[in-house]
């Protein structure tokens, strides 16, 4: 199926920010990981602005493409490896004992989307690092 490699093409190649950045020591450094690595493919002056993965399913049912489905399943897979790390975070002591993982894990999604709509609207890197800088001082202590 072309639209599975594209979507492995895209995991191994643009997106390979997120598997490093759940490789790093703490929950807060994933969080920004991920921040940084969306903010630095969605502002890539060598590729069109924005997420292949949110902007290529903003209007697509789940069941409406088979590569629709496939970019939902990516990004769904992508969350609950986020959410794993984040409740192993917790579970470690680096996240506090009332951390909700999965709403973390939502809201650094929700995020990611957000700045990938506004990058596909011509939002400078800059102005996306004023995102990530706000993002991380709500980040738990």
């Amino acid at each position: 199926m072309p639209g599975a490699a594209v979507a492995k093409r895209y995991g191994e190649g643009p997106s390979s920010y997120e598997r490093e950045a759940l490789a790093t020591p703490t929950a807060r450094e994933v969080a920004e990981g991920l921040l940084r690595g969306a903010a630095d493919v969605q502002t890539d002056p060598h590729t069109p602005a924005g997420c292949l993965a949110t902007l290529g399913t903003t209007y697509c049912a789940e069941d409406s493409s088979p590569v629709g489905k496939l970019l939902i399943a990516s990004r769904l897979a992508g969350h609950a490896a986020i959410r794993e790390r984040f409740e192993r975070a917790r579970v470690e002591g680096d996240l506090p004992a009332d951390a909700d993982p999965m709403a973390l894990t939502h809201y650094i999604g929700a995020v990611v989307c957000g700045m990938a709509v506004l990058a596909a609207s011509g939002a400078t890197r800059k102005d996306l690092e004023r995102v990530i800088e706000m993002t991380m001082r709500a980040w738990p202590q």
